[in-house]
């Protein structure tokens, strides 16, 4: 898991690209994939990316969608879930009031998992052609003429 907090910032910028506020290095996320706005007291999400957000299982249509405290939302439909958490201190002004923390959840990591007998037959059967020999052959001649005579 991972968190970000923002405060008295009235767009929070989401992508892959390293200088977005919310940084996600992950296949799923566009380059700005999204962003959150603080408009008229409230937050709102947009949409930006090729793959869109997704709220409850349906990608996100209409442009602007105000956020609820604790309300979760999916960067593409197999991208990281965010769940969006709103703070606000006493005595500050409405202006000042916009401290949101975002969580990142990376619940669907599991379906990442590696079928490590499947890769092994895979290697196998790779490391068994003639084609990779050859390969394997040329690089260790290539190596071979590389080196200082001794």
């Amino acid at each position: 898991m991972q968190t970000w907090s923002f405060s008295r910032q009235a767009i929070v910028k989401i992508g892959r690209l390293e200088d977005t506020d919310v940084f996600i290095a992950d296949p799923h996320v566009s380059r700005l994939h999204a962003e959150l706005r603080y408009e008229d007291g409230a937050w709102h999400l947009v949409s930006l990316g090729r793959h869109g957000v997704w709220l409850d299982d349906r990608q996100m249509t209409e442009p602007l969608k105000r956020l609820e405290h604790g309300e979760t939302f999916q960067l593409g439909p197999g991208g990281p879930l965010l769940e969006f958490l709103e703070f606000e201190s006493a005595g500050q002004s409405d202006s000042q009031k916009a401290r949101t923390t975002i969580s990142l959840d990376f619940v669907d990591l599991a379906d990442l998992d590696v079928d490590r007998q499947m890769t092994d037959e895979q290697v196998k059967q790779i490391a068994e052609e003639e084609t990779f020999r050859m390969l394997i052959q040329k690089a260790q001649d290539l190596r071979k003429k590389r080196e200082p005579p001794s």
